[in-house]
C-alpha cells in the first residue's frame, strides 16, 4: 500500500529539516561559532562569546537618573560601580534588534524587532541577548521601569525611589534592591525578594511563585491569582493578601499583638501562629494591620520570627 501525498510531503520535510541542521551544526562547528539567528535584518551567526566583537561592547554613558527598558526577550541586569561609572552593554545581540540611548535624564533601551523568524543554537544554552546596565554604587536612581516579554531581571544592590517591573514570563531576581515604592506584575515565572527593602511593595501575580528572606517592608499588598508566597521577614505598616488560589506563608519579626487581622474567606484555612481563624475582625486597636481575603488557598502567618523560607 503506498503512502498518501501529504505523508510524503511531511516525511520529506523532515527529511530537508534534518538535512539543513546536520548541515548548519557542521558550518558552526568549522567556523568556531555556536548559534545563529535569522531576522528581518538577515542570516547572523554569534561567536563563542554569543556575539561578534562589534556586537559585545561596553558604552560609557552620560549621568542619568531614571531608566527606561521595553524589551521582549533579552535577559536585564544592574551592577553598581565604586569608581562612579555609568553605562551599559549588550550581549547577544544584533545592534539592530537592541538600542540603548540617554534620552534627557532617561536611559532608554528599546527592541526594535521582537519578532525573529528562528534561530539555531550549536552548542550553548544562553540567552540571546543579555543588557547589563551600570550604575555608581554610592546613587540612587529616581526611577527604573522595566518591561519584559520573556527575560530575566537581575537587580543586585540596586537603590531607587520608585521601581516597576512587568513580565509575562521569567524569572526576576530582586535580591539587594532598595526602593521607596517597588511594584510587580508577574504573568507567569518566579519571583525573588532576598534583601529587598521598601516603603511599598505591591505584587500582582497570576502565576508563578514568589519567595525571600530578611525582607523589610512598610506595606506589603498581594493579589494572587494563582501560585504560592513565601516571605520572611518585617512588614512595618500594613499586609493586605487578596488570594483567589494559592498559598501564602509569612514568617514576621514583629508580635502578634502588633497587628490588628481583619478575615474574610470563602473556601481555605487561615492561620496565625498555628491558630485556625475564623471570618471576622480581631485586635483592632493594635498598631500594624493584616487584611486577608481569600477565595480558596491557604495563608499561614508566624510571629516573632524571622525563619528562613524554603
Amino acid at each position: 500500500m503506498t503512502m498518501q501525498p501529504v505523508f510524503k510531503t511531511l516525511w520529506l520535510i523532515i527529511a530537508a529539516l534534518v538535512i539543513v541542521g546536520a548541515g548548519l551544526g557542521a558550518l558552526g562547528f568549522a567556523l568556531g561559532v555556536r548559534e545563529f539567528v535569522i531576522t528581518g535584518t538577515g542570516l547572523h551567526f554569534l561567536d563563542e562569546m554569543g556575539g561578534t566583537p562589534a556586537i559585545s561592547e561596553e558604552t560609557s554613558a552620560a549621568a542619568f537618573s531614571k531608566v527606561r527598558c521595553d524589551l521582549g526577550s533579552p535577559d536585564v541586569r544592574f551592577v553598581t560601580a565604586a569608581d562612579g561609572t555609568y553605562g551599559y552593554r549588550i550581549e547577544n545581540s544584533l545592534k539592530s534588534e537592541v538600542t540603548a540611548a540617554v534620552q534627557g535624564d532617561t536611559l532608554v533601551i528599546t527592541e526594535n524587532s521582537k519578532f525573529h523568524f528562528t534561530g539555531f543554537n550549536f552548542l550553548s544554552t544562553t540567552a540571546y541577548c543579555r543588557v547589563t546596565i551600570t550604575v555608581p554604587a554610592n546613587v540612587t536612581l529616581d526611577s527604573v521601569d522595566v518591561n519584559l516579554a520573556s527575560g530575566n531581571l537581575k537587580t543586585g544592590s540596586l537603590d531607587c525611589d520608585r521601581m516597576t517591573v512587568s513580565a509575562h514570563s521569567g524569572d526576576i531576581d530582586l535580591t539587594g534592591l532598595t526602593a521607596g515604592t517597588l511594584s510587580v506584575e508577574l504573568t507567569s515565572g518566579n519571583l525573588k525578594l532576598t534583601d529587598t527593602r521598601a516603603d511599598n511593595l505591591d505584587i500582582d501575580l497570576t502565576s508563578g511563585d514568589v519567595t525571600g528572606n530578611d525582607v523589610t517592608y512598610g506595606k506589603l499588598d498581594v493579589d494572587s491569582t494563582s501560585g504560592n508566597v513565601e516571605l520572611s521577614g518585617d512588614v512595618r505598616d500594613a499586609i493586605t493578601l487578596d488570594l483567589t488560589s494559592g498559598d501564602v506563608q509569612l514568617n514576621l519579626t514583629r508580635p502578634r499583638s502588633y497587628y490588628s487581622k481583619q478575615i474574610d474567606t470563602i473556601s481555605g484555612d487561615v492561620t496565625f501562629d498555628g491558630d485556625s481563624l475564623s471570618d471576622g475582625s480581631y485586635d483592632t486597636d493594635a498598631t500594624g494591620s493584616i487584611r486577608v481575603s481569600t477565595t480558596s488557598g491557604n495563608v499561614d502567618i508566624r510571629f516573632g520570627t524571622a525563619a528562613t523560607v524554603n
